[in-house]
């Protein structure tokens, strides 16, 4: 009973040691961000979730098209609807940003 515990006690411990210690951490800088975002777009491509897509694209989104987010949606339903398997291969990025 008291193995138990010390057991269970030594697992809260280090739970809370790890949280303490991924909270110290410096937030990831804007490449890092970015690759994170374009990752979590490209599986979701392959996944056909135009949701998790959408909520990836900022309220005043426009393509140099002049698509809007809406646009967007409306594409992708059709693209998902005609190719059931897709493919996403992210390769030469470049994380400069232009201010």
């Amino acid at each position: 009973m008291i193995m138990k515990r010390l057991y269970q006690a030594g697992l809260v411990f280090v739970l809370l040691l790890s949280i303490s210690l991924f909270a110290c951490s410096p937030p990831p800088d804007d490449e890092t961000r970015l690759r994170q975002v374009l990752d979590r777009m490209a599986e979701a491509i392959e996944q056909h979730d135009r949701q998790t897509i959408m909520q990836q694209l900022a309220v005043d989104f426009r393509t140099t098209q002049g698509l809007l987010p809406q646009d967007i949606n409306r594409m992708l339903f059709i693209q998902f609807r005609q190719n059931k398997q897709i493919q996403v291969f992210l390769y030469d990025i470049d994380g400069t940003i232009l201010m």
